[in-house]
């Protein structure tokens, strides 16, 4: 795992720990662009992206948020 993905996945764990519940297009905005200008999508491939996704929805859902759409 490179460095910037290893810092992503923390980001979003403080992220959490912090609110909660995330909405996936927050990984798209700051601070997590400040990794990369794409965000996610610049971090990580399409299949990990979507499984980074996948987990945080999964997080969401235990959290009992709605899954939103996104």
């Amino acid at each position: 795992m490179h460095p910037d993905q290893i810092t992503f996945l923390n980001q979003i764990v403080e992220y959490l720990v912090k609110n909660g519940t995330m909405n996936p297009k927050v990984m798209f905005d700051t601070p997590f662009t400040h990794i990369n200008d794409q965000g996610i999508s610049g971090v990580f491939d399409n299949d990990s992206s979507q499984k980074v996704i996948e987990l945080v929805r999964h997080i969401n859902d235990n959290a009992g948020m709605t899954r939103e759409v996104g």
